[in-house]
C-alpha cells in the first residue's frame, strides 16, 4: 500500500476507515508523498491534507509558533520554502530559508532570516507571518538573550549597524563591528569602546577588559561552555536478572526470560521470553507485547524498540508503544528516519522490492524514494 498518488491515498484511507485497522496519533502532523515528479502532504493516516503541486520536498516536517503544523521542501544549496496546512507559503514565493549550521531541525523560530535571489537579506516574523524590514539589508544577523531574539543590520553603504529589539523596533547606534564570543556578543563603537550587547541595551567593556580582548582575542561576561559530552547510547539497560522484581516474574509466570530491559523514559520492565524456537516480549504484569511467535527478538536503542525477525523478514514494535507491533514483512531491519522532525510520531526507512519505503509507527506506508 504504497502512496504514490491522490487515488491510492483516498483509497487507503477508505481501507482504513472502514476497517478502523490503524490509528493516528497525530491529525495533525504533515507526512510528504509524491505523485508523480510533484510533492504533496498527507496526514498519519494517508489523508490528503496538501495536494501534490511542488517539485520538491525534504523530509522534515515541524510545528512552530502557535504550534500548528508546518512542512518545509528545497534544498540546502538553493534554499527552503514552508508550506502551511492549507497549502499557502508562509512567506513569499521569491524569499528563501537557509536554516543555520546549528539547526538540524529545520524548526523555525519566532524570527527568521530570509534570502532574496539577490542575496538581499530581511527578517521575517513566524509569530505574525510578516516581514519586518521594510527594505532588504545586505548584512542582518540575529541573537537571542534572555530567551527572546535581536537583530542587527546594515547596507554595505552605511557605517553602523542598526538593531532590530524585542518590540521590533529599530534602534540606532554607533556600532561599526560584531563578534560572537561563546554565549555572548561583543560589539565595536567608533570610539574604539566595546562592550556586550544585553537585548536590545548595551554593557561597554572596562579598560582591563577591553585590554584583555585585545591581548587574547576574547573576553567574555561568562565562563566558555565546557565542551560538549558524546551523546549517551544508553538509552535502555539491562535489568539484573538476580533482581527481586525479575525473581518475582519468574515465580509468577513461570517463565525465565532471555533478557529484561528497561527504557529511560519508561518505568516498565520488558521481558523477552521463549516458548520452543520462539520468542516474544512480556511486560512485568504479565501482559503480552509481542506474541511468541518470532525467530528472533533483540532490543535497540536507536531506533528505540524492539526488532522482530519472523522467516527471514523484519518488523519492529517502537518503545513506548502506543500501536500493535509493525508486521514483520520486511527485507531489512527498519531504521529511523532522523530528519523527519517529530517527537510525536516516528517514521522508519525499510526496503520494499529493492525500494526505499517509509512506514509510520501506526503501520501506514507513505512513499518510495
Amino acid at each position: 500500500m504504497i502512496i504514490k498518488s491522490t487515488l491510492k491515498l483516498v483509497l487507503l484511507c477508505t481501507i482504513i476507515l472502514c476497517g478502523n485497522a490503524k490509528a493516528q496519533y497525530d491529525p495533525e502532523l504533515l507526512i510528504p508523498y509524491n505523485s508523480g515528479n510533484l510533492w504533496g502532504w498527507c496526514d498519519t493516516l494517508g489523508t490528503v491534507l496538501i495536494e501534490p503541486k511542488f517539485e520538491e520536498s525534504t523530509f522534515f516536517t515541524d510545528k512552530y509558533i502557535k504550534n500548528r503544523p508546518l512542512a518545509v521542501f528545497g534544498n540546502s544549496e538553493k534554499g527552503f520554502y514552508s508550506v502551511k496546512p492549507d497549502g499557502n507559503l508562509l512567506f513569499p514565493s521569491h524569499l528563501r530559508y537557509f536554516p543555520p549550521s546549528d539547526h538540524y531541525t529545520f524548526s523555525l523560530r519566532e524570527l527568521i532570516i530570509l534570502k532574496s535571489q539577490n542575496n538581499k537579506k530581511t527578517i521575517f516574523s513566524t509569530a505574525s507571518e510578516a516581514i519586518l524590514l521594510d527594505s532588504p539589508q545586505d548584512e542582518v544577523y540575529l541573537y537571542t538573550y534572555n530567551k527572546k531574539q535581536y537583530a542587527w543590520m546594515k547596507q554595505d553603504n552605511e557605517k553602523y549597524y542598526k538593531i532590530l529589539n524585542s518590540e521590533q523596533k529599530i534602534l540606532k547606534t554607533k556600532i561599526v563591528n560584531f563578534i560572537f564570543q561563546w554565549n555572548d556578543v561583543i560589539f565595536t563603537e567608533t570610539e574604539k569602546r566595546r562592550g556586550y550587547l544585553l537585548g536590545d541595551s548595551l554593557k561597554y567593556m572596562s579598560r582591563k577588559e577591553s585590554k584583555r580582548f585585545e591581548e587574547l582575542g576574547f573576553c567574555s561576561l561568562l565562563e566558555p561552555n565546557p565542551p560538549f559530552p558524546p551523546p549517551s547510547i544508553d538509552i535502555f539497560k539491562l535489568v539484573n536478572k538476580n533482581s527481586e522484581a525479575v525473581q518475582d516474574f519468574i515465580k509468577t509466570f513461570g517463565k525465565v526470560p532471555i533478557d529484561v530491559v528497561s527504557y529511560l523514559d519508561s518505568s516498565e520492565l520488558y521481558f523477552s521470553v521463549k516458548e520452543g524456537e520462539k520468542e516474544g516480549v512480556m511486560l512485568q504484569s504479565g501482559q503480552v507485547l509481542v506474541p511468541i511467535e518470532f525467530d528472533k527478538i533483540e532490543f535497540t536503542y536507536s531506533p528505540q524498540g524492539i526488532s522482530l525477525q519472523k522467516n527471514g523478514v523484519y518488523g519492529f514494535m517502537p518503545i513506548p508503544a502506543k500501536y500493535k507491533p509493525i508486521e514483520a514483512k520486511y527485507q531489512v531491519k527498519l531504521t529511523l528516519e532522523e530528519n523527519f522532525a517529530s517527537k510525536t510520531f516516528r517514521i522508519y526507512k525499510v526496503k520494499v522490492n529493492g525500494k526505499t519505503v517509509y512506514v509510520g509507527e501506526n503501520e501506514v506506508e507513505y512513499f518510495t524514494r
